[in-house]
């Protein structure tokens, strides 16, 4: 905990200055090779936009009884916050060498100094003897740390070579650095400055795991598992704040070299035409459209068939999953949808009953064989209930041969059983339906009739045109706010209902509603600000890009 705090305090004494805005990014020094990294950047418009919603939070945290007192509170931690995370930080996780040739996580935090936080950090800076220099640089341990600052940079790592390292590159050594890193830059650019960032290396991260399993043997059964992360490749994100909400953008690296092609193809399909939407109610509260890639069910059952063997309810085995997503990949297309009909977002949230959004959410497949798919969904769709259930009452009965004789054990297991809402489950039906040349599933008939009975789709609705989306490419996604707003009752009701799952509703008494009252108000507002969010994916090679967009009321 201490060595998180210090690493913590090092990223939080980055301040707003000219000089700092002209230097260079501080990953211009970063060693290559980082596993991951999570940077900070031009802030402080973030924090002012956060800072209304603090102030009517923190009189609930108990940071004040008042909202003025906690605008007061704010406008003293507020500087602090811009200061620190208002310019740059950075911290990076990279493998460093351990025992036995084996590798460790090491980290390392690098921030930006102005004069006041140089000065607030000075005085908490470790003295004494063992400083060590590089070039022009100095540290020193502070227990498991290395620590050290210059007039406008404080460092921090958990590994003195790591450190040595960074600090060489500082002082002008010429060697590879993440910012000129393919591995880095080429999702990292598609990102663009943001606000809040971050990239993970899977290629990396596969590697390392390779090297160390080889230690001990590599165990077969996780070979696909490691390959599977290799093609992963890089992933960068970021996201930032503006006036309107927040934007972010995602980009995949997939890597070409990978192991798992399969994975690849499915990664970096994409498709020449979208219609799904067309057929979509126009209605719907969500709708995410992707190229999938008519791979995708035999991979998945190939997958399933790893772990067949490792299902205790035997659900697997039963409805032989694996066997009919490969029939399925035989008449499927290479366009797909998950779509959340309306109320689905309320359903969801507003609800005692867990799985209440399934009366909302309805699949859609685009098909290339519909007298194929008609042959083998009726027998597909029967096998899966009635395994479901067989599924079911085989758990059942293995957590009541659990409990034996032993009342305590038994109520115990009857509170778990009540928390897993096993009851609900049994009313799960998986259903299905053509229309227009798409395959429809659903887990609840309501949702499946709700799809089926549209007489307007989503495609004409001017909310959804005003997107502009692009007909091709790698996919969209749209979603409206809730069509009623949640009010105090909806978020009390909801409390009272997660209370009672859990065994705790007998706490739910007046005094309790009395206090939790405007606590479900401020959530309910906190909710009702969202205005819907938009996404569109798109593929070049093997980078997917995705840029979206959340509207949202500071």
């Amino acid at each position: 905990m201490k060595k998180l705090l210090i690493l913590s305090m090092f990223l939080g004494v980055t301040a707003l200055s000219s000089r700092a805005a002209a230097a260079s990014p501080l990953t211009s020094s970063l060693p290559a090779g980082a596993l991951a990294t999570f940077e900070t950047s031009h802030m402080g418009a973030a924090i002012d936009r956060a800072s209304g919603l603090l102030t009517k939070l923190l009189p609930l945290l108990g940071a004040g009884n008042q909202p003025g007192d906690a605008s007061d509170m704010l406008s003293l931690i507020k500087p602090a916050l811009k200061g620190s995370l208002g310019n740059e930080g950075v911290l990076g996780v990279f493998a460093v060498s351990g025992n036995g040739g084996t590798f460790a996580p090491g980290v390392l935090a690098v921030s930006r100094l102005n004069a006041d936080a140089r000065a607030l950090l000075k005085s908490s800076m470790p003295t004494g003897k063992g400083k060590a220099t590089v070039g022009r640089y100095s540290f020193v341990r502070s227990d498991d740390l290395f620590v050290g600052m210059t007039q406008d940079l404080a460092y921090a790592s958990t590994d003195k070579a790591l450190l040595m390292s960074y600090l060489g590159r500082l002082s002008g050594k010429s060697a590879p650095t993440l910012a000129r890193a393919t591995s880095y830059s080429a999702p990292m650019n598609a990102v663009g400055q943001q606000e809040l960032r971050a990239y993970l290396n899977f290629s990396g991260i596969a590697k390392v795991v390779r090297s160390q399993f080889a230690t001990f043997g590599f165990p077969r059964l996780l070979a696909p598992l490691v390959d599977a992360v290799d093609t992963l490749g890089q992933l960068g994100a970021g996201i930032s704040t503006n006036a309107a909400g927040l934007s972010g953008v995602s980009a995949l690296v997939a890597n070409g070299n990978g192991a798992d092609k399969s994975l690849y193809s499915i990664l970096t399909h994409s498709t020449d035409s979208f219609n799904v939407q067309k057929i979509v109610p126009a209605d719907a509260e969500a709708v995410s459209v992707s190229a999938c890639d008519p791979l995708k069910g035999e991979y998945a059952a190939r997958w399933l068939s790893r772990i067949d063997l490792l299902d205790p309810t035997g659900f697997l085995s039963d409805t032989q999953l694996a066997h009919n997503l490969e029939v399925q990949s035989r008449y499927v297309g290479d366009e797909c949808a998950q779509v959340t009909l309306k109320g689905g977002l309320k359903a969801s949230m507003g609800s005692s009953n867990t799985l209440a959004s399934l009366n909302y959410s309805v699949t859609y497949q685009k098909l290339t064989d519909e007298e194929a798919a008609r042959a083998h969904m009726q027998g597909f769709a029967a096998s899966v209930n009635k395994s479901l259930q067989a599924a079911l009452k085989a758990t059942k009965s293995q957590l009541t041969r659990l409990a034996g004789s032993d009342p305590q054990m038994k109520a115990q297991l009857q509170a778990l059983t009540g928390s897993l809402n096993l009851d609900l489950f049994a009313k799960i039906n998986y259903v299905y339906a053509i229309r227009d040349g798409y395959l429809l599933t659903a887990l609840s008939q309501k949702a499946l009739d709700s799809a089926m009975n549209a007489t307007s789709s989503i495609a004409d609705a001017p909310d959804f045109q005003a997107q502009n989306f692009a007909a091709s490419g790698g996919g969209f996604q749209f979603a409206r706010p809730t069509a009623t707003p949640f009010s105090k009752a909806d978020i009390q009701k909801l409390i009272q209902a997660q209370l009672a799952q859990s065994n705790l509703g007998a706490l739910y008494d007046k005094q309790t509603q009395q206090m939790i009252q405007p606590i479900a108000g401020v959530l309910a507002d906190l909710i009702n600000r969202y205005g819907g969010s938009s996404g569109q994916t798109s593929v070049s090679g093997n980078l997917i890009v995705t840029k979206a967009n959340i509207n949202y009321k500071w």
